[in-house]
Order: structure tokens, then sequence, then C-alpha cells
């Protein structure tokens, strides 16, 4: 494991205790829990083998950085999961996990208060672990494999691989997401937008294109240009903005209409001229 005992948790949560008569073996099973979740949505099983090796005495850690990256979200994902199963008690100390007949249970309000600071902080740590690893794995990186991942190709699968991100992106103050669990879903959502009302507007091999770029970090100040309006139209469009997600769509086409020799991909494609209704009078409708 990862994460083994109740002292490594302590390291990556020094503001909670825990009280050395909590059951080790079943918080061990939501620190389990907890490693599954993060191979098979940000690490992949590669990772989890590497990052699982002991580390000899006296050895250096090559991978001491995502090593604690890693420790630090299974540590708070495991605490948020057992929270509702463990007593949590409100102490001058802050919050304790224990089981003591002489201290009554913190109250449900301040546990919904903890919980939900806890998921902000799962979120803002996967973010700073999936960073890690995108910036460490270009070619010739120490973690490349793990651009060969599903888990990378899901989570780059929309140009929006952070929880920031998307918030960054958002026009729509009640469409930011606090919960990485919920980004992820988002984040097919999104993938959806961009190979459909988006492409509709520049073509789904440019959308293509684009990814390969992104994916490669081989963009030219142009590509990020016309990415971030990409950007605002795939996250309008699942924050239900369908009129500001097709207006981004519509200025990244005429972006792209205006630089015929960057975006040739789509200059060449049927995308490049849109259906339309002529009504007879001069007007046109676009269909899409």
């Amino acid at each position: 494991m990862i994460v083994s005992t109740l002292e490594d948790v302590k390291a990556y949560l020094p503001s909670y205790n825990f009280k050395s008569y909590v059951d080790a073996a079943r918080f061990k099973d939501f620190l389990n829990r907890a490693q599954n979740w993060v191979t098979q949505n940000i690490l992949g099983e590669d990772i989890e083998e590497l990052l699982e090796i002991e580390i000899e005495e006296g050895h250096t850690d090559d991978h001491a950085i995502l090593r604690t990256l890693t420790g630090r979200v299974i540590s708070e994902m495991a605490y948020r999961t057992a929270i509702p199963e463990f007593d949590v008690q409100n102490t001058n100390a802050g919050f304790v996990v224990q089981n003591n007949s002489e201290m009554s249970p913190a109250s449900q309000q301040r546990i919904d208060r903890l919980v939900s600071s806890m998921t902000e902080r799962i979120a803002m740590d996967c973010d700073a672990l999936v960073e890690y690893l995108i910036n460490n794995s270009s070619g010739g990186e120490t973690y490349e494999d793990w651009r060969g991942t599903y888990q990378f190709d899901y989570l780059t699968g929309a140009f929006i691989p952070f929880v920031s991100d998307f918030n960054k992106h958002t026009r729509c103050a009640d469409a930011y997401v606090t919960d990485f669990e919920d980004f992820l879903n988002k984040i097919a959502a999104m993938g959806v937008a961009l190979h459909g009302k988006v492409a509709n507007y520049i073509s789904d091999a440019q959308v293509n294109t684009l990814l390969e770029l992104y994916r490669d970090d081989e963009m030219l100040a142009v590509h990020r240009k016309v990415i971030e309006d990409i950007k605002l139209s795939v996250v309008a469009e699942v924050s239900g903005k369908i009129k500001e997600a097709t207006d981004f769509a519509i200025k990244a086409r005429q972006f792209m209409l205006v630089n015929p020799n960057i975006f040739t991909v789509f200059i060449n494609s049927d995308r490049k001229t849109l259906s339309a209704l002529d009504f007879g009078d001069g007007s046109v409708a676009n269909l899409l």
C-alpha cells in the first residue's frame, strides 16, 4: 500500500487527531478503497506499483514528491469516507477520531462542514497530483509512460484536466465544481460537447488535431488562443449555458478562418462552409 498505517495518515493530515485506539485494521480498508480510486482515476497501475516499492534505509526516494502528493489524496479520501462511520468529536485541539463514551460526537452541522471542507481539499490536491504528472511526463521526463495510460487520455480529453481550470472558464457562479469526482463526470460531458457542438463549427478532425498538439505540448500561441475559446464553449455547454457555448464555438471558428495557414485541417474540411437555410429574402439561418 502507498499509505499503510495511521502514522502515515497523521503525517499527511497533521491537523487531525487519531487516537491510538482507533481500529487501525478497520481504517486500513478505507485506505485500500481510496488507493484503488486514485489508481483507477489518476495514477494507473504502473505508477501505483512504482509507489508501492519500499525504499530501503539509507536510499534516496526518487519519487518522494509524487509519493507525497499521492499519499495526501489517499489519506484525505479515506478520512472523508470514514467520517460517517467513526465517532468524530470536536475538541479544543480540533476534530478527533476516537471512541470515548465520555465525549459526545460533534454536531451534524459541524460534520457536514468537515466533509465539505475535505471535499474541497481533495479537489485541490487531486489537481496538484494531476498537474505534477502532466509536468513530469513529457518527452524524456520520469513519468513519460503515464501519457500512454487511459487515465491521461481521459483527464485531457477536453483540454481541462483540473477542477481549477474548469472553474476559471465558467461564467456561471453556480456551476463551480468543488468535488473532483463530480468533475470527472463533467470531463465526459465536456468531451461530448467538444466532439459535438464545437466540432460542428470547426470539424472533428481539427478538434483531434488540437488535442494531439495539446497532449504533446506542441502548441503555438495561436493554438492556445483558440483552445481558450473551446474551453469556454465546452464548460458553458455542460453548465447549461447553450447560447454562450455556441457563441464561443463560433468565435473559435472565426479565429480559424482568419488564420487559414495554421488551421489547415479545418480549412480543408466540410465544416468550412456551414449548412444554412435560405429564407428567400437574403437572410440565412445557421442549422447548427
